[in-house]
């Protein structure tokens, strides 16, 4: 049994970090990866934490180029068309339209934009998107 002790349950980050390893171990990388929760922490029979690691890190590969990352720098302000557009563009990619109905929704208008999700995180000088297709190069 591998304890994965930075995945803690009681924090939504960790949680959040939980899932989205998992998905993207299995989901991506085709890995048969099973978890489970002991003393607040991930745990797991099958991978150890240096291949997870290796996993995810070799993930990160031309994610700074993937559609979903690139569609705007923020979520928020953006019309439904300019919204659609982009959908449209990544038809076929489940991947992609994975993230674009978490980043917000067109079914929903806010002032004329669409309505974004709590997954934007955009504060101050802070845009999520941005941030994440400049950070994807140096993980690997």
């Amino acid at each position: 049994m591998y304890d994965l002790i930075g995945l803690r349950a009681a924090s939504p980050i960790g949680f959040m970090a939980t899932l989205g390893m998992l998905r993207v171990l299995t989901s991506d990388r085709g890995l048969e990866v099973r978890i489970g929760w002991r003393n607040g922490h991930v745990v797991t029979d099958v991978i150890d934490p240096d291949t997870a690691i290796d996993a995810l890190s070799d993930n990160m590969t031309d994610r700074a180029d993937s559609p979903e990352f690139n569609w705007a720098e923020t979520p928020r302000r953006v019309t439904p068309e300019a919204y659609r557009i982009a959908c449209d563009q990544m038809t076929g990619d489940q991947r992609a339209l994975g993230f674009m109905a978490g980043w917000g929704t067109d079914a929903v208008l806010r002032d004329g934009f669409i309505a974004v999700s709590r997954m934007d995180m955009t504060s101050g000088q802070q845009k999520l998107l941005r941030d994440l297709r400049d950070f994807a190069p140096r993980v690997t």
